[in-house]
């Protein structure tokens, strides 16, 4: 049964790094994905810290899809890593909405729900 998009991307940073670090525990593959997640997550709320203004906002955004496509775009050896890559790319578009939309918490992304919603209703669907 496939993922929608935003099913997984709902639960936010707090269950992607969640999941990722067990899965680190159990496949040395993933440690370096792992890695890499957490040190994203928490260069973007560094970044975010001093509540920068828009442009600046856009570029942390443009350098974080740029990241995290570089790690899920990898060819992993282990089924397990290879799924939960996909997991990730299913989710895409809604990582980083706490990047561009002020006051999105990055740990449970609701703003991807929203997105749903509106684009239901722009086209025409209940």
């Amino acid at each position: 049964m496939p993922v929608s998009p935003t099913a997984y991307s709902d639960a936010g940073w707090a269950h992607l790094l969640r999941e990722s670090k067990d899965l680190a525990e159990k496949s040395v593959e993933a440690v370096p994905l792992h890695k890499a997640l957490t040190r994203l997550y928490k260069k973007l709320n560094a970044a975010l810290e001093e509540d920068p203004p828009p442009g600046v906002r856009r570029r942390l955004w443009y350098m974080a899809r740029a990241t995290l496509k570089r790690w899920i775009r990898r060819e992993y050896v282990s089924e397990t890593v290879e799924k939960f890559s996909g997991k990730i790319e299913n989710g895409f578009e809604y990582w980083f909405t706490f990047v561009i939309h002020q006051g999105v918490e990055p740990t449970n992304n609701r703003a991807g729900q929203k997105g749903r919603f509106a684009s239901m209703s722009f086209s025409g669907r209940s």
